[in-house]
């Protein structure tokens, strides 16, 4: 029976920064989410990370920098966040 897991992987460019495996059932998605904004956050300054948790009027799009990307088009739901660097989480099964 095949394993289904979170591939979380940091890039930097191309460069693999970080990457990591996790059960799929250690993160919900809106968890992974979360995760992944963290691991933004830690490339940021602080003006950047001011900028981007302020509170947004409705209707207000949230700061570049942490929107959530997802692809369900592809045979894997993956989501990514963050420009350069930037991470991705891939819920697949091995």
């Amino acid at each position: 029976m095949a394993k289904r897991q979170w591939l979380v992987t940091g890039w930097e460019s191309t460069q693999v920064i970080y990457e990591c495996e996790f059960p799929l059932s250690a993160f919900s998605e809106k968890h992974i989410e979360s995760f992944l904004k963290r691991l933004v956050y830690k490339h940021l300054s602080h003006e950047e990370i001011a900028s981007a948790s302020q509170e947004r009027n409705p209707g207000e799009e949230e700061s570049p920098l942490l929107v959530v990307s997802r692809d369900a088009t592809s045979s894997r739901f993956c989501m990514s966040v963050g420009t350069n660097p930037h991470y991705t989480a891939q819920a697949r099964e091995i």
